[in-house]
């Protein structure tokens, strides 16, 4: 179960630096 938390927030991190690298253009 501990696994499935981790992928999750992997997924939400990802999503994250992906918004981050559409408004910031790094």
């Amino acid at each position: 179960e501990m696994v499935a938390e981790k992928e999750k927030y992997k997924e939400i991190g990802d999503g994250l630096d992906n918004a981050f690298e559409e408004l910031y253009g790094v």
